[in-house]
């Protein structure tokens, strides 16, 4: 059975990398990408429309579909809800907007990851990355639930596979001290240490036991394992950049 948190977690990790998802294929990395992406990921079923579709389309799969009650304090999202929005007044199109809420809200503002909320000019074209984001819910109709069970303790999906990115990454180093190893394993060998605030270039990662591990090549050649996010807790142990 599928979790609640492995879902947000999958949300954070496309995030922290700074990447975005096309699962349709079609105007690059729109908002709507991420919701289907993760509803074919874990449970094998593709929305269909645009964001403004959501909840219809949400709702023929059989996932439970909540309107939102404008004034209503008691009508909010938890987290792992899809929001909807309509976007007509706001952003001027009619396509809507859409976002994984990572907690529960309080029933003035949500916080999400979205994808496609850079404001480039080309964005209902080529679409943008997922982002952390705050809003509250202005325009906002509704929201979707995907059938998570989290009575089950379940495992996170693990790819231990390395993962290539598209352009160098940096990672800024923010907790006291974090272990480089030779493989992507807490029982593997540490051969150096990284401390609070120092970098290092990467553009591979992978999973493993509960962990995401981000990989590159050492200067004598050797590939070396870095765990930069636990994806039980979401915890991440620093920050990324572009180069």
């Amino acid at each position: 059975m599928v979790r609640t948190i492995e879902i947000i977690n999958e949300a954070k990790r496309i995030a922290n990398l700074g990447i975005g998802v096309d699962q349709d294929g079609a105007y690059g990395t729109q908002c709507v990408d991420l919701p289907n992406y993760l509803s074919v990921l874990f449970f094998g079923k593709a929305l269909w429309g645009n964001a403004i579709d959501l909840l219809n389309s949400a709702a023929a799969l059989g996932y439970t579909v909540e309107y939102n009650e404008a004034g209503n304090l008691d009508s909010k999202p938890r987290a792992g809800a899809v929001f909807v929005m309509d976007t007509t007044y706001i952003y001027g199109h009619p396509f809507g907007h859409t976002g994984v809420v990572t907690r529960d809200s309080d029933g003035y503002i949500m916080k999400t990851i979205e994808q496609n909320i850079d404001g480039n000019a080309d964005s209902l074209y080529i679409g943008g990355p997922a982002r952390y984001n705050e809003r509250d819910f202005n325009g906002i109709v509704g929201w979707f639930y995907f059938p998570t069970d989290d009575t089950e303790a379940g495992e996170v999906k693990l790819n231990t596979d390395l993962q290539s990115l598209p352009t160098v990454r940096v990672y800024t180093v923010g907790v006291d001290k974090l272990n480089i190893r030779n493989a992507p394993s807490l029982n593997s060998e540490v051969v150096g240490v990284y401390e609070n605030g120092e970098e290092f270039n990467y553009m591979e990662f992978c999973y493993a036991e509960g962990y995401e591990w981000l990989s590159y090549i050492s200067n004598n050649g050797e590939r070396r394992y870095v765990a930069s996010m636990n994806l039980e807790t979401g915890d991440t142990h620093g920050t990324w950049r572009e180069k």
